[in-house]
């Protein structure tokens, strides 16, 4: 997804109403507004945060606001060799903030609950977690055993239909990431609930907590519904055997419009309604019915697939 901090004009209503808070200071889509005013809810705070991949520790940061302005304690957690130079130049004269230049793995030295407990001071229970690697989120929360944050923010595809279960491979070299219903269910299991979508980002508050936000529905589907015909491609078939398009028309990753002329299974002269009367059609659905090989030969022919 694009970096460019912008926020898309959405319609609130009291399920969704954490993004009227929503406001960039170092955040993408707002991220940074929603955790001021989450946090004011948040009693027993001990100002502790956690985020990979940390980038530069400001760049589409979901915490260095908190740290910046707030006073709070920092880890940031990123492999680059090059970001881990400019976060230095950004944090180097903090001595609240603490950079670990390590490259999170699921098992071993580099699990995230093998990392976080060289920092000797963190609470079992601080207050943010920020996963944001573009790949394997979904595995590295569910890893994490050994401390219980109060607030989780972590990344989904936004491009997944809301109600499809999707978890990519174990393979931090593949960026497909996970749907938002699979971190919701994961969350559920971890003892989280939802309480806020943006683009790309969901937040998770531990069940404790989770009263005082008095949302009434925290579905996936009501919480995301604001961006989904912003993000989200849905197909509809025409009787004729069109392929109709609704919601997003592009490559988000690439910024690439495409024509649905160019995504039709059917050439122009095939697509007809099998309840036309026309004589031409008549005969070509009766040798299309009538010898099972056409429609194989047909669909090998156009989609490079055989039917079984």
């Amino acid at each position: 997804m694009d970096r460019n901090n912008r926020l898309i004009n959405i319609k609130t209503d009291s399920n969704t109403y954490l993004l009227n808070y929503r406001k960039n200071i170092f955040s993408q889509y707002g991220e940074d507004g929603i955790l001021d005013y989450i946090f004011k809810l948040i009693p027993e705070k001990n100002n502790w945060s956690v985020e990979f991949g940390a980038w530069d520790g400001r760049f589409a940061s979901n915490t260095c606001n908190l740290i910046n302005n707030h006073n709070w304690h920092g880890i940031f957690i990123e492999a680059d060799k090059i970001r881990y130079k400019d976060f230095i130049k950004n944090h180097g004269h903090n001595n609240k903030v603490i950079f670990i230049n390590k490259c999170i793995s699921l098992e071993g030295s580099n699990r995230l609950d093998n990392l976080l407990k060289r920092i000797n001071k963190l609470p079992i229970n601080f207050d943010l977690l920020s996963i944001d690697i573009d790949s394997c989120d979904y595995y590295v929360w569910q890893s994490l055993s050994n401390y219980k944050p109060k607030i989780v923010i972590i990344e989904f595809n936004p491009t997944i239909p809301v109600g499809y279960e999707y978890v990519q491979e174990r393979n931090f070299s593949i960026h497909d990431e996970h749907s938002l219903t699979s971190v919701v269910k994961l969350g559920k299991a971890k003892g989280y609930e939802l309480i806020c979508c943006t683009d790309t980002n969901a937040f998770f508050v531990i069940n404790k907590y989770y009263p005082l936000f008095k949302i009434n529905n925290n579905s996936a589907e009501t919480l995301f519904h604001p961006y989904e015909g912003y993000y989200q491609t849905k197909v509809w078939q025409g009787g004729d055997g069109t392929l109709h398009f609704i919601g997003c028309r592009k490559l988000l990753w690439h910024n690439i419009v495409f024509n649905e002329k160019k995504l039709q299974v059917l050439p122009k002269y095939l697509r007809f309604f099998p309840g036309t009367t026309h004589p031409f059609w008549q005969l070509f659905k009766k040798i299309y019915y009538q010898f099972p090989v056409v429609p194989k030969l047909m669909n090998l022919f156009l989609v490079g697939k055989k039917i079984e």
